[in-house]
């Protein structure tokens, strides 16, 4: 009886072995020794969509339609079915391959994210953004175009994207000229490279917008905005990163009310440029190493951003611990606050045209590991290392000072706390 066991037992352990390996036999000859290439091809998907690979080719294959003859044409146009109720057909990208018009959009989306003109296939995809936005360049293009050729070609892609966009381009401009838009074409107003506007902790910032996206948060479906801005990390100027959101609303919105909107649209745009031009020249001067007494607003990070502390003189009706009252004297310097924040450390890219210097210049060889001790700030004062406020930067351009962050990382001497410190508001 032990012995039939046994003999099923390796039976089915062959069986299943068999299953595995295909069921089939190793061909005579060595693996791998044939000089040629075996094709497989995907088999049809079950009903749970799973396929496995079969040798035999398949037998519903159109041809491609990409060939010989499609490449002699300047554009390919790839529409597909439209659910908007206005057409039958909508576009679903354009490939562009005529070199002339090439050349002709490489001047128009000049420095646009994301854009090669030069390439061997330049494909434009749908809601085609970059088009949009840079509409009024293409109209210029074509009508300052002198080349006979290339004017044809550029005139063909003009008349062939404005059939598809023209309804955009349309609304577009109805929601501007209303000043409101919707959330669904927030993109619209929102063009890589132009200067924003929004507010940290009720404080004025201007950054230069990255790229955008829509994406999913555990609030909601967001407006996703990379924005950049210019900082100072203890030795050089360079470009911080921030990221702005603008959340799912129904209906328009004045372009003002949003959460962040395009600079352009400030109803005082005057006066709140030079107001952010002003501050930037006063971080430019304050960056580097500084001791002052400062009697002001400190800001924070809290467990949802930026938070706000009052660090006036401490009075009975405040609602705020004596430790978060300050009104002391303060070091301003961003290199110790990356020394004493590691996780909180100030990482710039660098400035399209580089501006910053070594603010310690030939000092900064003295500024050793042992300079900042357990209380390191206390001594370092008491020892007198440091010369406030002498720096060797070099000037940043008014764009740049426009772009600058609102707030100096310091030390409060009072209550040991690193915080940041708001150059305007505070005295």
């Amino acid at each position: 009886m032990a012995r039939s066991k046994s003999i099923a037992r390796t039976s089915t352990t062959t069986t299943t072995n068999n299953d595995r390996s295909g069921g089939g036999h190793t061909p005579s000859g060595k693996v791998g020794m044939i000089s040629d290439v075996k094709n497989l091809y995907e088999g049809k998907a079950d009903s749970r969509g799973r396929s496995t690979w079969v040798d035999k080719y398949p037998d519903d294959l159109e041809e491609a339609a990409e060939n010989a003859e499609t490449a002699r044409y300047a554009l390919l146009v790839r529409e597909k079915k439209s659910y908007d109720g206005r057409k039958k057909l909508e576009m679903d990208s354009v490939i562009v391959q005529s070199p002339l018009l090439k050349k002709a959009l490489g001047r128009v989306l000049d420095d646009y994210p994301g854009v090669t003109a030069t390439l061997d296939r330049l494909t434009f995809k749908a809601p085609f953004k970059s088009l949009v936005h840079r509409w009024t360049n293409l109209v210029a293009a074509l009508e300052e175009e002198k080349d006979a050729d290339a004017k044809s070609h550029l005139d063909l892609f003009h008349r062939t994207m404005k059939e598809e966009l023209q309804d955009d381009l349309k609304a577009r401009d109805d929601y501007i000229f209303n000043r409101v838009i919707t959330w669904n074409t927030c993109w619209m107003i929102f063009e890589p490279g132009t200067t924003i506007f929004t507010s940290d902790a009720k404080e004025d910032r201007a950054l230069r917008l990255k790229s955008v996206s829509y994406i999913s948060t555990q609030c909601g479906p967001a407006f996703s905005l990379d924005c950049e801005y210019v900082d100072w990390d203890g030795e050089h100027f360079g470009l911080g990163g921030s990221h702005k959101l603008i959340y799912e609303f129904v209906g328009t919105k004045p372009i003002t009310k949003l959460t962040v909107f395009p600079l352009r649209y400030h109803e005082n745009l005057a006066e709140v440029k030079q107001a952010l031009i002003e501050r930037g020249r006063m971080f430019e001067r304050l960056s580097g190493y500084h001791y002052k007494h400062y009697q002001g607003v400190a800001v924070g990070q809290g467990a949802w951003g930026l938070v706000k502390y009052n660090v006036c003189p401490p009075s009975k009706s405040s609602s705020l611990t004596q430790q978060q009252q300050v009104d002391s004297r303060i070091i301003l310097d961003t290199y110790a606050w990356n020394r004493f924040n590691p996780n909180r450390q100030v990482s710039l890219g660098a400035l399209n045209q580089p501006v910053g210097q070594d603010i310690y210049g030939d000092d900064a060889e003295g500024r050793s590991e042992d300079e900042y001790g357990d209380d390191s700030l206390d001594a370092l004062l008491a020892q007198g290392t440091h010369q406030p406020g002498q720096t060797r930067s070099q000037s940043l351009t008014k764009d740049q000072l426009l772009l600058c962050t609102a707030t100096l990382k310091g030390y409060a001497l009072k209550n040991k706390k690193w915080r940041q410190y708001l150059p305007i508001s505070g005295n």
